[in-house]
């Protein structure tokens, strides 16, 4: 199920060989085993013990089925059996779960359409069942609803379910209805607003009542990456090519020492931050919009070069950083490795080499899951060191 294009070639290519990287390789084996542990401990708790937080995707049991699927699939020196057996005992769990649930959160990485693109990746046999499920989200993407529009939390996320429902049985209404939910709720042409009383203890210094996002993980570059990659599947090339350029044309003019992505801006101004990050910050935004400009067959423009300088910055943080997907090291690593794939610049993979060489495991803090925990950056050693192809980036609005 890999995204068309999403590869030069159509060839995945590890950045380095197991046997160049024992430390690596002994670190995902782990890792795995970790999450595999955790994931058993879940399943052996009863059935309406489970809150959502537990089987989300990302710090739950959905997350670590995704990883259960890649080990099971390709073991990597890792237990395939027991993946196996984790993977199989999560899709029931999971489908049991959306049934008991009398309504559902459209959170693609902490709510139900989490589950949902779980199932329909990692179990095929599930597809009908959760495109039945799914024509629920789809009915109440009124127009006017009131929805976060983000990749984590709102309809961009419902995009991303929607556009592997339509790749894998044929169906396009719930990508449909939730593009055109994202196109009747713009701001100006290419931009959403976030409202201050939304998610976030402490609204952005320049927000009024709205203010603009401009990470990939809760902002406008998710949006619109998003958007372009679905009209590019649906053939739409010009509808994708539009997106990009709408939003493009909306980021504030460059600043000279700032990153190319603000954070935030508002009527108060434009806020700037620090972060080398898939969520935050010039590595994840230029990387998302390069990527999705590959897809729709458009030249990738300023982002690979924006990209590339923000990982070296990244890889100099790296001491300061988490381990993980999200805010990590990891993040880096696994947008280090997509970039490569998808352009074949050598730059890419000597970052990704040498990001390669500093992951590490995070603190029981962390958790076992897949954005910030040991899930997550057992997936990105699995992308880095094999030559299988990634499909679980794709809720990262990477493929």
């Amino acid at each position: 199920m890999s995204t068309e294009g999403a590869t030069a070639g159509g060839t995945w290519l590890p950045v380095g060989a197991t046997r160049e990287w024992p430390g690596a390789l002994g670190l995902y084996r782990s890792l795995v085993a970790e999450a595999l542990g955790h994931a058993e401990e879940l399943l052996g708790r009863p059935e309406d013990s489970r809150r959502l937080g537990e089987v989300a995707l990302s710090g739950g049991l959905a997350g670590i089925a995704v990883l259960a699927d890649t080990v099971t699939a390709a073991p990597m020196g890792a237990d395939g059996g027991r993946a196996a057996e984790v993977r199989e005992a999560s899709i029931v769990a999971l489908w049991r779960f959306l049934e008991r649930s009398p309504e559902y959160h459209v959170s693609l990485l902490t709510g139900h359409s989490g589950l949902l693109w779980t199932l329909a990746d990692c179990a095929p046999r599930t597809v009908p069942g959760v495109t039945a499920a799914a024509s629920r989200m789809a009915a109440s993407m009124e127009p006017d609803a009131p929805s976060h529009f983000d990749l984590v939390f709102g309809t961009t996320g419902v995009l991303v379910l929607g556009r592997l429902l339509a790749r894998t049985c044929g169906d396009p209404s719930l990508a449909e209805a939730a593009a055109s939910w994202l196109a009747a709720n713009q701001d100006a042409p290419g931009t959403w607003r976030t409202p201050r009383s939304g998610y976030r203890r402490r609204p952005p210094h320049v927000a009024g009542e709205f203010y603009h996002d401009w990470g990939v993980a809760h902002g406008i570059p998710g949006a619109a990456a998003c958007l372009a990659r679905f009209e590019a599947e649906r053939r739409r090339f010009r509808a994708a090519a539009g997106h990009l350029a709408r939003s493009r044309a909306a980021l504030p003019a460059p600043a000279p020492g700032r990153p190319r992505f603000p954070t935030f801006t508002g009527e108060r101004g434009v806020q700037y931050g620090t972060n080398q990050a898939w969520c935050y910050g010039d590595c994840g935004a230029a990387s998302a919009l390069a990527l999705a400009a590959v897809s729709a067959g458009l030249a990738s423009g300023e982002w690979p070069g924006i990209a590339a300088r923000a990982l070296e910055r990244g890889l100099a943080e790296e001491p300061r950083m988490e381990p993980g997907i999200c805010h990590g090291v990891a993040g880096l690593l696994l947008l280090a490795c997509r970039l490569y794939n998808t352009t074949r610049q050598q730059r890419f993979a000597d970052l990704a080499r040498a990001l390669l060489g500093v992951v590490r495991p995070g603190g029981p803090e962390l958790g076992a899951g897949f954005l910030r925990g040991a899930a997550g950056v057992a997936l990105t050693l699995h992308a880095a060191l094999s030559d299988s192809e990634p499909r679980w980036d794709m809720v990262l609005c990477l493929s």
